[in-house]
């Protein structure tokens, strides 16, 4: 009787070890931004064309609580979209930038991100001042801080992915459905 409950223990601490083993090492918890949603200030809003010089201009556009942007970094090769939601001041988004040209693993990028909406003082145009991380992380990538482009109104189709600004490949259409042949 003592040998089969020896042998018992064996075999569930045994099983147990191999399953704990399968689990792998756990993924670092996402580094989220310590940030909390204010009131937008009268006549604040996300829309709008804003620049940087570390990113390029940045076309936002909002739908209710819902924003969608594109960037083209000119003198980097590099492109971008983002979606997210807006509560108040604070929008926080998911981004994916690819590099121009590039095949393979660094061509694509991801991570996500947070803007808040900051107020010019009078006669200034307001700012986006943000952070991005990179994969499920908020922070941790960089700052992104961006100025409003006067008198311009976002446009999402002016964002390209080839280098001569002049050629549509389309990149942003569902492709067509084929017709079956009766």
């Amino acid at each position: 009787m003592m040998r089969i409950r020896s042998g018992l223990v064996v075999g569930l601490v045994m099983g147990l070890t191999v399953l704990g083993a399968s689990c792998g090492p756990k993924k670092p918890a996402a580094k989220l931004a310590n940030v909390t949603a204010g009131p937008m200030p009268a006549g604040g809003s996300f829309r709008g064309v804003w620049y940087s010089e570390a990113f390029g201009e940045l076309h936002l556009v909002t739908e209710g609580n819902n924003l969608v942007g594109k960037w083209k970094d000119k003198t980097h090769g590099r492109w971008g979209k983002m979606s997210g939601t807006v509560t108040g001041d604070l929008a926080k988004f998911r981004w994916e930038e690819h590099k121009i040209g590039a095949i393979g693993p660094g061509s694509t990028i991801n991570g996500r991100g947070y803007f808040r909406f900051i107020p010019g003082a009078e006669g200034d145009l307001p700012r986006l001042k943000g952070e991005w991380g990179y994969e499920e992380n908020e922070v941790g990538g960089g700052n992104w801080d961006m100025n409003r482009v006067q008198d311009r109104e976002p446009n999402l189709n002016e964002i390209k992915n080839d280098e001569d600004p002049t050629v549509d490949t389309d990149w942003d259409k569902e492709p067509k459905k084929e017709e079956k042949k009766k």
